[in-house]
């Protein structure tokens, strides 16, 4: 509660048995962690530590945490209308008519698949692509007598 110079904490320190070059290190050591105030008043640098304070600061962070548990139980409750709305209209019925509706949505999904692997697989006969590949070779070809006939050329 009181307010100490660095030159008075070094004393009291030594007086109770602590080593004194640890005692600055400590300090140091309690003022980043916010328990002990520091000021640099003049020459002197000041420290002190009131109970108030770190009271203050610990009902401050009770107070944001009650908060934050409050919008957590906010988002919790409207992710859970969420859920309730997503199922609602998903439920089973007795004749497991939306299993077997998933089912044939799975088969239909290998199905697409597999016709579009065998689409890539005709492409290449496809006279659209194959004339396209001719357009662009004779492009190609163009280009590369044009630079082997300048390369050559001089």
């Amino acid at each position: 509660k009181e307010v100490y110079t660095e030159k008075e904490i070094i004393s009291l320190a030594a007086k109770a048995g602590v080593n004194q070059n640890t005692i600055a290190d400590i300090n140091q050591a309690l003022v980043d962690d916010g328990l002990v105030d520091k000021e640099k008043i003049g020459g002197s640098n000041y420290f002190w530590s009131f109970p108030a304070k770190r009271d203050r600061l610990n009902e401050l962070a009770h107070e944001e945490n009650k908060k934050k548990i409050e919008t957590i139980k906010i988002s919790i409750q409207q992710a859970e209308a969420r859920l309730a709305d997503a199922k609602r209209g998903r439920e089973e019925d007795e004749s497991g008519e939306r299993a077997k509706k998933m089912a044939r949505r799975v088969e239909l999904t290998k199905s697409v698949a597999a016709a579009n692997v065998e689409l890539e697989k005709l492409k290449q006969n496809d006279p659209r692509e194959v004339a396209n590949l001719e357009r662009e070779l004779t492009l190609v070809t163009g280009a590369a007598h044009r630079w082997t006939d300048n390369i050559f050329s001089s």
